[in-house]
């Protein structure tokens, strides 16, 4: 019997942090745009300076952690992170819309989150294409819930970007979790 009852507990308390990112991502639709909005207004240019900077902090302090392995793992770690912080710059460059690059962020995160969740009862095969699955169904879902919005759109471009932010999101857990 007790294990009956610890089954869904042990359960929910593995995927509580997950759902409780993505409640946050979802409640924060209508008022994304808005924030962002007020942080223009307020701080004009220097809010998306700001942003390219701390990216390119950040790719530059994780290539600083695989110095420090040996030498083949080095090498692969500093690539992978070199063409994740690309291709993440890239498209955070194209994107015209706010809230599409607040998406970008948010769904870059997903991945670690998902795998905290999974990690435990998963092989290290199948791990990574449940994550995709996971996070392109929860940007799935989060195009629909802005359908039913009045201040916002459904469009299909986002659920790629969606899935896109969940891609280099791996593409990071990988290098952090297989290369350390």
């Amino acid at each position: 019997m007790g294990l009956i009852i610890r089954e869904p507990y042990v359960l929910i308390r593995r995927w509580r942090l997950f759902f409780a990112y993505v409640a946050f991502i979802y409640i924060s639709l209508p008022f994304a745009p808005g924030i962002w909005e007020r942080l223009i207004a307020n701080f004009g240019n220097r809010v998306e300076s700001s942003l390219f900077v701390i990216v390119v902090l950040a790719g530059t302090l994780i290539i600083f952690k695989f110095l420090s392995l040996r030498r083949q793992q080095t090498l692969v770690g500093i690539l992978i992170i070199c063409v994740v912080f690309s291709l993440f710059l890239v498209i955070l460059r194209s994107l015209k819309l706010p809230a599409e690059r607040i998406h970008l962020f948010e769904y870059v995160i997903l991945p670690l989150f998902i795998y905290r969740s999974l990690k435990k009862e998963q092989k290290i095969s199948t791990i990574y294409v449940k994550i995709f699955v996971i996070g392109f169904i929860a940007g799935f879902i989060d195009e629909v819930i802005q359908y039913m919005l009045p201040n916002r759109v459904f469009d299909v471009k986002d659920i790629l970007l969606n899935g896109n932010g969940v891609l280099l999101g791996q593409g990071l857990l990988y290098c952090f979790k297989h290369l350390s």
